[in-house]
């Protein structure tokens, strides 16, 4: 049975999408970096799993290579794996290049390879690919320059697939706003983010599912974001 594969399946979002699918009965497939008790607690439930880290080159093309010998057919490539990380005001040049270089490599090439690698299953399936991308790639916060631009990088990545391999495969990205704040969020940033979000308050994950559902049923949408952010984007920041 064809199934889906989720990047950055160990946490957060990722983690919430894995656990919808698998009470649907989907067979879920997953990249993860680092083993928790999150990752053991999917394989036990059947989620095939893969560790790689996406920063390191060798093994991003080892796991493409491995997927495309063992995913026949896929139904959904769902590229989630992110890296919220910002410029520090005394960073040197070399400390830019090495954080610039990581949004680069969890947000564009990571997608990337994996498409690639995976064209020939999704198109087996008629399956699509759907990325999270982030309102902030259209509206950069100046703190956060690099990885705003790794995510709108990954947005038009994906309207490029979406246009090359249509009709056999539909191409979507959905841009979060305010879904869960961290945990080193301080009351203050919490308050100013609520307070520039016209609904007032965070997400959660289950806004993101129900825009996936909508996607994988509704076979008429391709080359398109979807905000989901609760009217953030209509607010500067």
């Amino acid at each position: 049975m064809p199934g889906v594969f989720i990047s950055g399946i160990g946490r957060r979002l990722g983690l919430h999408l894995a656990e919808q699918f698998l009470a649907q009965g989907r067979q879920v497939f997953g990249q993860y970096r680092r083993a928790s008790e999150q990752t053991e607690a999917l394989a036990k439930r059947g989620v095939r799993l893969y560790q790689c880290d996406f920063t390191d080159a060798g093994q991003l093309l080892a796991l493409a290579e491995r997927l495309t010998a063992e995913l026949p057919s896929l139904d959904l490539l769902l590229h989630n794996a992110s890296l919220f990380e910002g410029e520090s005001e005394h960073a040197t040049l070399n400390e830019h290049l090495a954080l610039g270089q990581r949004a680069m490599a969890l947000h564009f090439h990571a997608p990337q390879i994996l498409s690639e690698a995976l064209q020939p299953a999704l198109r087996n399936a008629r399956g699509q690919i759907i990325a999270i991308t982030d309102i902030y790639a259209q509206l950069p916060r100046p703190d956060r320059r690099a990885y705003c631009a790794s995510k709108a990088a990954l947005s038009c990545l994906m309207q490029g697939y979406a246009a090359a391999w249509a009709p056999d495969i539909r191409v979507n990205c959905i841009a979060p706003g305010p879904l869960s704040f961290l945990p080193e969020h301080s009351e203050a940033q919490r308050a100013q983010v609520l307070a520039s979000t016209p609904l007032g308050q965070e997400g959660g994950f289950e806004p993101v599912w129900q825009v996936v559902e909508m996607l994988l049923a509704n076979d008429f949408i391709t080359g398109e974001t979807l905000k989901v952010d609760g009217g953030r984007s209509l607010s500067a920041w």
